[in-house]
């Protein structure tokens, strides 16, 4: 198992530096860092910013995190209304005001094939001895790590 984590004071500073040293690295990122680390970034980068708000920002000539800044908050959302306006004010800044909660485990247990290689009621049954076995192993992880769901239904789809 490969993997990178970002560490910083915000879940934005986290998920930016996640990806700088793949794989098998952490990267540290602090607050004192954040500003200067997001200012060269393209606002494609800046959570929030689709093709569309990307569109909108470089056409007003802000191609990057540091060109947003130069355009006061109160501006920006007039221009692209009061949320997404303040939104990607602070994230060009590498504020993040979204608070960190833990999530709940998922709602569902699922092993999923689309069953398309499949010919014959025969092929399908082979399919199923192939996803039976992970499907209960996921079930008991679940019981052994103590989350609590109730199993009362199984779907074959």
């Amino acid at each position: 198992l490969r993997c990178s984590a970002g560490i910083a004071n915000n879940k934005l500073g986290a998920k930016l530096v996640s990806g700088l040293h793949k794989p098998d690295d952490q990267t540290v990122l602090p607050p004192s860092q954040a500003a200067g680390t997001v200012a060269p970034l393209p606002v494609r980068a800046l959570p929030g910013v689709g093709h569309k708000l990307e569109r909108e920002l470089t056409a007003r000539n802000l191609p990057t995190a540091a060109h947003v800044r130069s355009v006061p908050r109160a501006t920006l959302c007039g221009w692209l209304g009061a949320r997404v306006g303040a939104n990607t004010h602070d994230a060009a800044w590498g504020v993040d005001r979204q608070h960190v909660a833990e999530k709940p485990p998922p709602g569902a247990v699922t092993c999923e094939d689309s069953f398309r290689a499949c010919s014959s009621f025969a092929a399908v049954a082979n399919v199923l001895r192939v996803l039976s076995p992970d499907l209960v192993a996921r079930m008991a992880e679940e019981h052994d790590d103590e989350v609590e769901r109730s199993t009362n239904n199984l779907s074959v789809v």
